[in-house]
């Protein structure tokens, strides 16, 4: 014992370090309260996903050249497809898909103009 310092050390009670730890937990928890909600909040891969869906299917019923009415289930989303004759035009139709999500909420829009083509 001839190498000890006989003066005490400053160390931190039971009390004070569970406080600590108390403060720390709420702050933590108000922190992943924050970070799911801005997750949740923020849904624009879905709408991208969505986007990029309908593109696809516009895309495809031009090149295919189907120009009925639809409406069918694709990835949990309702896709409906509609095409009308543009007002003042007989040469000009409207395509339109709409998708909607399992609730019924509307999640995106797409509408093209398709010029109708004469058969030789």
């Amino acid at each position: 014992m001839a190498g000890m310092n006989p003066r005490r050390l400053k160390a931190s009670t039971l009390p004070e370090a569970l406080a600590a730890m108390a403060i720390s937990a709420v702050c933590m928890g108000i922190g992943a309260t924050i970070y799911f909600n801005v997750l949740q909040s923020d849904n624009g891969a879905q709408k991208l996903k969505v986007h990029l869906l309908l593109n696809k299917l516009a895309e495809e019923s031009k090149l295919n050249r189907l120009f009925l009415n639809d409406e069918q289930k694709l990835q949990g989303l309702s896709i409906k497809k509609t095409i009308e004759a543009y007002p003042g035009s007989e040469k000009l139709f409207v395509l339109n898909f709409c998708a909607l999500d399992e609730s019924g909420k509307k999640l995106e829009e797409h509408t093209e103009l398709i010029r109708k083509e004469e058969n030789p």
